[in-house]
């Protein structure tokens, strides 16, 4: 009989080190069931994104923008720099990503449409569209 291919125990302690470490590693969160419910910001980012127009040109914060794509025009929200190609903003005012300040909740030339919890949907004043129903 040959003996098995790392029979030296290699194989059970890189087995072992493997199980040890996805235990620690941010991946195990992915077999616990609260990893899977919405957080609790969640319904509002939803609402928020839904007052945007299909075809509009809109900057949004980080971590909404990619909920926009299919439908519209997205350009990333630049904190202190406003964008003169957008005509709606989509802001969760605690989205610090790329600017250690976070978004604010109002801008020259721009009302606001909704807010809800940390999320705002501004619209540039005068701008054409209007926005959606709530919960479309």
């Amino acid at each position: 009989m040959e003996p098995l291919p790392c029979a030296d125990g290699t194989a059970v302690l890189e087995g072992s080190a493997a199980a040890l470490l996805a235990t620690a590693l941010p991946l195990a969160e992915a077999v616990r069931p609260a990893f899977w419910r919405d957080p609790p910001s969640a319904s509002a980012a939803r609402q928020a994104l839904a007052h945007v127009p299909d075809g509009a040109k809109v900057a949004a914060t980080n971590r909404l923008a990619p909920h926009l794509t299919d439908r519209a025009t997205v350009y990333l929200h630049s904190p202190g720099r406003p964008d003169a190609r957008v005509d709606w903003m989509v802001l969760d005012t605690t989205d610090t990503t790329f600017s250690h300040d976070p978004p604010k909740a109002t801008r020259p030339g721009f009302h606001q449409v909704y807010a809800a919890g940390s999320h705002v949907v501004l619209r540039r004043d005068g701008a054409q569209g209007r926005a959606r129903a709530s919960g479309r």
